[in-house]
Formats: C-alpha cells, structure tokens, sequence
C-alpha cells in the first residue's frame, strides 16, 4: 500500500466517525418522539377502555335498578288486583251471595282436614305472608289451595304466587318451573304475568337467548297485555329485536 493510499486511510477515518456518531445521535433524537408519541397513544386508548367500562358499568346499574322499579310497579299492581277481588268477595258476603268455601265430599280423606276450606281466608293470610318476605310460610299456605281446592276461583293465583315465592328466594329455576304451571289452568288471567316472570328467570340464570325468546312469546301471545311495555324495554337491554 503507498503512502498516498495510508494517508487517505488517515483522512476518512475521523469523517467516518463522525458520519457513525451523527447516524447514532439522529437514531437516537427519532426515537425519543416516536416512543413518547405511541406511550401518550396507549395511556389515550387506556384512558377510553376505562371509560367505556364505566359508562357500561352505570348503563347497566341504571337498568337493573329500573327493572327492580318495574318489578316493584308491577308487585303492586299484583297487589291492587287482589284487593279488588277481596272487595268484590266481600261484598258479596255483605250481600248474601254465596262465599267459595270448599266443602270435602263426603266419601273422600281430605290430605289436611275435613273441615270446611275458606279459599279466600287463606289467600289473604298467603298475600300478607308474601308481603313480608315470609316466603316458606306463604308456599305453605298457596300449596294449600293447589291440593284442597285446585277448581277454585284462586287456584291458578295461587300457582302463580308459589312462582313469585320461589323468585323471592331466588330459587330461580323452580320458579321457572312453577311458573309455566300457570298455563294449565284455562281461565287463568295470570298468563301474561307468569310469560313475563319465564323471561326473568332466564335473565337471572344467565340464558340471555330463552329470555329474548320468552319476552317474545309475550309479545306474540299477549299483545294487549299491560307487561308489553315492560317486556320491550327488557329486551332493548338484552340487545334483542
């Protein structure tokens, strides 16, 4: 190698240096922007996860707690309609009209007495007991009319308040169950309430699609039906038609 060649060697050394230094220090001045722009970008998308958590968080207590009113509404509405019938009971006795007593027959054991049954005494003790969240007694007493007197006026209200004790307990698929027993009697004028209490019961045991089915059912099969509006916004929760 000649000496022009070395001192060349000699000459670009330091400027090659100098080129790494800059390439390193421009590396370095890029990156410091780009990591502190995606770290702002990531706490903003944090920032957005944590508020649309929240904001479904109080969607979702707001509608549980108009549920919890809709449900309340509709216990005394249950309960206006039953004091409308102990009225019109009442009257009846005041005029001489005959009370529904259930007489056993004479060649029959009757299961707990042979004693005249007043159906409507015990329908009130039932509705007073359910009232004060006494629910084991009034099943008792709604079993009562189911076994003694299952052709009485009461029954297929009884079947229906033995569904909304065991709601109350929140034995929900027993309530399910007693609710759809409703439907057996073919006077019953609880059939739209017992639809909509199925709907609950698969909303609290976690069957979202049953309880948009149930919800439907009430729609289709009881169009008049006071609950429509109730089962409507049920849906709208559930994310349903």
């Amino acid at each position: 190698m000649t000496r022009y060649s070395y001192y060349n060697i000699f000459i670009l050394l330091p400027i090659l240096a100098l080129g790494w230094a800059g390439c390193a220090l421009t590396r370095g001045t890029t990156a410091e922007p780009v990591d502190a722009a995606e770290s702002a970008i990531g706490e903003e998308l944090e920032d957005l996860r944590r508020g649309v958590e929240a904001s479904y968080d109080r969607e979702r207590a707001l509608a549980d707690r108009l549920r919890d009113l809709e449900e309340g509404r509709a216990q005394l509405l249950e309960e206006m309609e039953m004091l409308r019938e102990e009225f019109v009971s009442i009257q009846r006795q005041v005029e001489g009209e005959e009370v529904e007593v259930w007489e056993p027959p004479p060649d029959s054991t009757p299961v707990l007495s042979r004693k005249p049954f007043d159906v409507l005494q015990i329908y009130r003790m039932a509705m007073d007991d359910y009232r004060n969240r006494r629910y084991d007694e009034a099943l008792g007493q709604y079993g009562q009319i189911i076994e003694i007197a299952p052709d009485s006026d009461w029954a297929d209200n009884a079947q229906y308040w033995i569904g909304e004790c065991y709601y109350g307990l929140a034995k929900y698929e027993l309530a399910l169950s007693e609710f759809s027993k409703v439907f057996t009697y073919a006077k019953t004028t609880k059939a739209d309430h017992a639809q909509i209490k199925i709907g609950y019961c698969h909303v609290n045991l976690g069957e979202r699609q049953k309880a948009l089915e149930a919800f439907q059912k009430l729609l289709d099969e009881y169009p008049e039906s006071d609950k429509v509006d109730e089962a409507l916004k049920e849906m709208e929760y559930l994310g349903g038609p």
